[in-house]
């Protein structure tokens, strides 16, 4: 990932990059078991959006391309691991 984006973050991307949808579904319990089959079923374009400047905002900080939006709320930036909302269509 890029420098741009927090420590909680790179330690989500990696647990993504792994493969590792239990550590995410450990880590992130208010996550549902749809929400992390989805991380896993997008993981090929969330982790090179992920490598791009994010967007701040009112609610956190946002990622987006034509078809993917990764948002992390603010209280997740400063924990040890992101909990991210994927938005794909």
């Amino acid at each position: 990932m890029g420098d741009l984006s927090p420590a909680s973050v790179q330690a989500f991307a990696d647990a993504l990059a792994k493969g590792s949808l239990r550590e995410i579904a450990t880590k992130c319990p208010e996550l549902t078991a749809q929400q992390i089959t989805a991380f896993g079923a997008n993981r090929g374009a969330i982790l090179p959006l992920l490598t791009q400047p994010p967007k701040g905002g009112e609610s956190g900080l946002a990622w987006r391309d034509g078809t993917t939006r990764v948002i992390v709320a603010w209280p997740d930036v400063e924990a040890a691991f992101a909990c991210p909302r994927l938005i794909a269509s």
